[in-house]
């Protein structure tokens, strides 16, 4: 799940979107699911300005925005990245790749540098992609090599210095983390995950503002792990931390 705002026409535009992947109980047992659908909200009013609907009932999960206000947006039903371009009300496919194909939660995650070049990550498989338009328009998507699998990575952002900061979920373990990766250096090598924190349930999204970064840490696993139905958290939290100081600049390279 993704919220994204950038400042426009002179007022603060807020993306968020509602997936409603859990549902509610109705009245015989049976789960109902709301339509999933994306928002832009006017944060100085609380103002609706406009309601898209996922195409093809889809699960719009985590979004990144180019620096127009054209929004990325990971599909994790349908092996998708769709973009809604600025102004419009339509979601458009942008690329679409079967290894990203899952009867379990596929894509989730997925951060844009400046440059263009874009990760995604899947959910339940923990695998990392690297995606590229070329000059031509094609997309090219290459799996990212990691010295592990990744227990749940969702949200995720790049840090200053072209670094990866994910979250990763955990729902097995229960031991949620924030990790870094230099997924985009040179070489062929597998990928080191280094670990920056430790210790939270469900982290999802996450944003950075120089060296600080700010983790939701969403608590579902009781909606995903059968038998913990009854252990519904009481408190939520939205934890900050802050990066060592060689994070905070250097060179980003492909």
């Amino acid at each position: 799940m993704s919220i994204n705002d950038w400042g426009c026409l002179g007022f603060w535009l807020l993306r968020t979107n509602s997936p409603d992947f859990l549902g509610v109980p109705g009245a015989n047992g049976e789960t109902i699911r709301r339509p999933h659908r994306i928002f832009a909200i006017d944060t100085r009013t609380g103002k609706v300005l406009r309601v898209s609907l996922m195409p093809d009932g889809g699960f719009g999960n985590d979004m990144a925005l180019d620096a127009d206000g054209g929004v990325y947006l990971t599909d994790s039903s349908r092996p998708r990245i769709y973009y809604l371009a600025p102004g419009a009300t339509q979601l458009q496919i942008w690329t679409e790749d079967t290894r990203w194909a899952t009867k379990e939660i596929g894509l989730s995650g997925i951060a844009r540098r400046p440059d263009g070049v874009m990760v995604v990550g899947l959910f339940y498989s923990g695998e990392l992609f690297k995606v590229v338009q070329e000059p031509q328009g094609r997309v090219k998507v290459e799996a990212i090599p990691l010295t592990r699998k990744l227990e749940n990575p969702d949200g995720m952002q790049f840090a200053p210095d072209g670094r990866l900061l994910v979250t990763e979920g955990a729902i097995a373990s229960g031991n949620g983390r924030l990790l870094r990766i230099d997924v985009l250096s040179p070489g062929t090598q597998p990928k080191s995950v280094e670990t920056i924190a430790t210790d939270m349930e469900s982290p999802v999204n996450l944003t950075v503002a120089g060296r600080n970064v700010w983790v939701t840490e969403a608590r579902i696993r009781h909606r995903l792990l059968p038998g913990r139905e009854k252990d519904i958290p009481n408190r939520f939290f939205i934890r900050r931390f802050t990066l060592p100081a060689d994070m905070t600049t250097g060179l980003m390279s492909l």
